[in-house]
């Protein structure tokens, strides 16, 4: 049983700020011998005492394991009461992702929450979300009609990576609303591009097309 753990065990005390966490399930020769001892355990136990207390024993052992797995069940099956859960119990070791918890509630289209962690993912994350963080910022802002601030968090994603598709196509939507379909076109190709399966950067550079009678163009994209 404690093979498993020894080189984990030795580096959460060696290295504590890498926020290590042990599971029993994560190692599959320790479950085996902390099952295995908790039964030969248990069979000694059960030998030496009368039976009714043996299944009573049991039972209660069985009911509470039962109670528990239910309970972890119920914090995992909902992301937002699991990223709840890890929140109360070791904060500040980097177990919640920001960035995720901003796409999480903005596919629910809680977006006062999506913007509040997305502003706390771009203080405190990692400087390669950034340009998604912005980007989904713009797709909360256009969905609201603040065309303005979305083009302005499109810019400024493009800005953190220039090749990112989604927010090059993004951009190319404001501009095709602005009625500006040159400087979408050319955000569309480079969309196209970098990534030559974007249906959406077909789609719009298509229905540009269109607008400018280019029917040829616009079949063939």
């Amino acid at each position: 049983m404690m093979l498993g753990f020894i080189p984990v065990s030795i580096a959460s005390i060696l290295m504590p700020h890498l926020g290590l966490v042990i599971e029993p399930q994560w190692l599959t020769f320790s479950s085996i011998g902390f099952f295995l001892l908790m039964a030969s355990v248990g069979l000694k136990l059960y030998a030496c005492m009368p039976s009714w207390i043996g299944r009573g024993l049991f039972i209660f052992v069985l009911i509470g394991w039962v109670s528990i797995t239910r309970y972890n069940n119920w914090i995992w099956g909902d992301e937002i009461r699991y990223y709840d859960y890890w929140l109360e119990n070791i904060e500040g070791h980097g177990a919640v992702n920001n960035s995720e918890m901003g796409n999480v509630y903005m596919d629910r289209r809680d977006f006062t929450q999506s913007t509040y962690y997305s502003h706390k993912a771009l203080k405190e994350g990692p400087l390669k979300d950034r340009a998604d963080v912005y980007n989904n910022l713009g797709i909360m802002d256009r969905s609201q009609g603040f065309w303005n601030r979305a083009k302005e968090d499109f810019l400024l994603s493009i800005n953190e990576n220039s090749n990112n598709p989604s927010s090059l196509n993004n951009l190319a939507l404001i501009y095709i609303k602005q009625g500006n379909l040159i400087m979408a076109k050319s955000l569309l190709l480079k969309a196209i591009a970098v990534d030559k399966y974007s249906v959406e950067g077909h789609l719009n550079l298509a229905f540009i097309f269109e607008q400018e009678l280019n029917y040829q163009e616009a079949v063939k994209f």
